[in-house]
């Protein structure tokens, strides 16, 4: 009986080996993180509330984003107002947008503001744990 206990081991330990084996390769792929889309800015322009207008912001939003390693074209969530006012809404793209740690935000514009009674009731992404900075904080 001493004789085969061993045996039996490492016929237990080789059927372990092969099913673990074959969990790993069953196990789906990893994806890769989306690309941060979305952030708020980590520092402000130095100047209170004075941008430069439209393009001071998103020169701002463009440098911050820049030094966290993004290559993307960046837009500040900012409106006008007066006659030729700009809606911020018009001027992110449609979605969707993720943070700095790949999690989604919103899926789009729909979503990100709630525009129908369910999407409003369900809300969006942006709350304090996902509401980083272009830093990851």
């Amino acid at each position: 009986m001493k004789k085969i206990e061993p045996v039996l081991a490492a016929i237990t330990l080789s059927i372990l080996g092969s099913f673990l084996a074959l969990a790993q390769q069953a196990a789906p792929p990893q994806t890769p993180p989306q690309p941060m889309s979305f952030f708020i800015t980590s520092t402000g322009s130095g100047h209170g509330a004075n941008l430069g207008g439209l393009a001071g912001a998103d020169r701002i939003c463009g440098a911050l984003a820049m030094t966290a390693g993004s290559t993307k074209i960046w837009r500040a969530y900012l409106s006008t107002q007066g006659p030729a006012a700009i809606n911020a809404r018009d001027r992110i793209g449609a979605g969707p947008w993720y943070n700095a740690k790949g999690e989604k935000i919103a899926s789009g514009l729909a979503d990100l503001h709630g525009d129908t009674v369910e999407l409003a009731r369900l809300g969006n992404n942006l709350v304090k744990i996902s509401a980083l900075t272009e830093k990851g904080g």
